[in-house]
This record gives structure tokens, C-alpha cells and sequence, in this order.
């Protein structure tokens, strides 16, 4: 198993979509704005419900047809995981188009 082609950050530690956070920060629906895996680009920021907890982080489902990773290292130190359902806001950090989906 390698590394999925979407990796997020969440430099803002484990922050409620929706909350107030960076200023400046543009969070956005996926879903809502029309975005897709093929026109995600490197900073943006997404609303996303975590689908799956590891013990390596957390997949988070930001509505582009596949979750992408947010690993444990990412995630803002004293926080710990996220549940099953939360909803987060992520930055996306990577997007591998070369690896097939799923």
C-alpha cells in the first residue's frame, strides 16, 4: 500500500470547519465549488469529514471521489486523532494524478 494521491495538512491542529481560524483563509466545499481530484492544486484549503482513523492518521473525505491522508505528523501536536465523523478543515499538501484512484 502506498501513499494515496491526495495528502492533506492541517497546520491549524484539528480546527472545526466552519470556526473562525487563519485569517485570510479560504475554506471551501469541494462538492459546492464545482472541484474535482484533477483540479485540486497544492494550498487549497477543504471542508472534510474524516472517514477512517489508523493508527498512521486519519482519511478524510473532502468530496472529490476519494478520501485523501491526513498522517498523524501533520496534525498539530496534543491533539490526538480526529473521530469517525468530525468534520475538519484540511490543506491540501500533495496530489499524485499519476497513481489511479481507489
Amino acid at each position: 500500500l502506498g501513499i494515496p494521491p491526495v495528502v492533506f495538512t492541517n497546520a491549524s491542529g484539528m480546527e472545526d470547519a466552519g470556526v473562525g481560524g487563519e485569517s485570510g483563509r479560504k475554506v471551501v466545499s469541494a462538492s459546492a465549488e464545482g472541484i474535482t481530484r484533477e483540479t485540486l492544486k497544492e494550498g487549497m484549503w477543504l471542508r472534510g469529514t474524516v472517514r477512517n482513523v489508523v493508527e498512521f492518521g486519519c482519511f478524510v473525505d473532502v468530496g472529490v471521489q476519494q478520501d485523501g491522508l491526513l498522517h498523524r505528523k501533520e496534525i498539530q501536536p496534543g491533539t490526538g486523532l480526529p473521530d469517525v465523523g468530525r468534520v475538519l478543515q484540511v490543506r491540501v499538501k500533495a496530489v499524485d494524478l499519476k497513481h489511479p484512484s481507489g
